[in-house]
């Protein structure tokens, strides 16, 4: 029997993947993190399915999560634990209703963040050889250093949180590591860890049925106006997730503002990250009243490959795992323009991965030309607005022409534009 457990919609669908094609003939149960960014149309097509015995839904718990609090430097233990306790107990609750004394063979998860800790020491204490596999959820699991860094997270690892892990979780971090097995991932080459068992998370296509079908029915369910606005728009700018951990890129708001400069309000769509209610609620509000249309609704993006045709718009971004997920998952190739070197956090050098990410985008593509990373706001600028006059200039060869002229007419633009850039550096 096996434990999946997820908190995402992107983390859903890799597990459901994972299940299908790696684990089908055994029976497992998907627990669900009841949070905001879950779409529940997605998680009852998959219960509606079949593939797990039982979809359980686990709320959020509603329990005070205390800071570390230094007085007279000491450290106020009681600020640590009782939260910690209170939170197992809710878990230890929550469990015992839904899947009660089951013992699980395997716990598959994306880390250890978002409780899973509390999840893995429930199934732990009923099984104590149980397995852990990890669950590819973005490109973490690829950039999180060696020796599965993954599994404690970023904030992890500074020292007040070194503290807590010692003090409330009793050396549960230890015993986790040392029960996971393997790595579930979309691109296992990416890896920059490879002390376990690696499995390749297979691509979505008529080659894998039983998905390919639920994300059929699942785009069904989505608002038609939706789907209707990323068909007719060309430009998509993706705002980078919000986390107290990092400074986003979208502090930086003149990338945004040159973007609205640059774009006609009826071309560019804002797709603001689920992770953060204020952030996703909030964000981009002037633009929005000026016209431009910001996605704000709560879905599994990626879905829409289905009827969306990708390869003629451009995609912004500081380093969003939409972009692997395009090419590994549904062979797309959109254009890109990295954002990551036009923020603050990559001048001060504490970007390690940016360059990788993109690097290996890079690889990955068919058309590797496709791929932009400016290095100014001014460039950046210059990129956009090309890519953006050749896109209507290959629109009107379309409607002129054809489509059997469209790459070669795009092809001969774009190599004119490369040389220009390499002549003046």
């Amino acid at each position: 029997m096996i434990a999946f457990f997820a908190w995402s919609n992107m983390l859903i669908l890799n597990q459901v993947n994972i299940k299908i094609n790696l684990y089908l003939e055994i029976e497992a149960d998907l627990f669900v993190w009841g949070t905001n960014p879950i779409d529940y149309r997605l998680v009852e097509i998959i219960k509606k399915s079949k593939v797990f015995k039982h979809v359980w839904y686990i709320d959020y718990p509603a329990i005070k999560r205390n800071r570390p609090v230094l007085k007279r430097l000491k450290i106020k233990l009681n600020d640590y634990i009782k939260p910690i306790q209170e939170l197992q107990k809710y878990y230890n609750r929550q469990l015992g209703r839904l899947c009660g004394d089951t013992i699980y063979e395997k716990f598959v998860v994306a880390g250890f963040w978002n409780d899973a800790l509390h999840m893995f020491n429930y199934f732990y204490k009923k099984n104590p050889k149980i397995e852990i596999i990890i669950s590819e959820e973005g490109t973490i699991n690829y950039f999180c250093g060696k020796k599965h860094k993954v599994l404690f997270y970023l904030p992890h690892q500074g020292l007040k949180q070194k503290i807590i892990n010692f003090i409330g979780y009793r050396g549960l971090y230890k015993k986790a590591y040392k029960r996971v097995v393997a790595d579930c991932v979309c691109v296992p080459e990416l890896l920059q860890h490879k002390e376990n068992e690696v499995k390749k998370i297979p691509a979505i296509n008529n080659n894998n049925p039983i998905i390919a079908q639920m994300l059929r029915e699942y785009i069904n369910k989505l608002p038609r106006e939706l789907i209707g606005n990323y068909k007719n728009r060309k430009v998509l700018y993706f705002v980078a997730p919000y986390s107290s951990a990092y400074e986003s890129v979208d502090v930086m708001d003149s990338i945004l503002k040159v973007t609205l400069s640059q774009i006609p309000n009826n071309e560019l769509i804002i797709k603001v990250h689920s992770n953060s209610t204020e952030n996703k609620n909030n964000y981009a509000k002037d633009a929005e009243e000026e016209g431009f249309f910001v996605d704000r609704e709560t879905y599994l993006f990626e879905s829409i490959c289905g009827e969306v045709d990708f390869s003629n718009k451009i995609f912004i971004t500081r380093g969003s795992s939409s972009v692997l997920y395009m090419k590994q998952l549904f062979s797309k190739e959109p254009y890109l323009i990295f954002t990551h070197r036009l923020c603050s956090r990559y001048h001060c050098g504490n970007d390690q991965n940016g360059d990788d990410y993109a690097a290996n985008i890079i690889k990955m593509y068919d058309n590797p030309q496709r791929v932009f990373i400016p290095n100014s706001i001014k460039e950046y600028q210059e990129i956009l607005e090309t890519l953006v006059n050749d896109l209507e200039m290959r629109d009107n060869v379309v409607e002129k022409s054809g489509p059997d002229t469209i790459q070669k007419v795009f092809d001969e633009l774009l190599t004119i534009y490369l040389k220009e850039k390499e002549k003046n550096g």
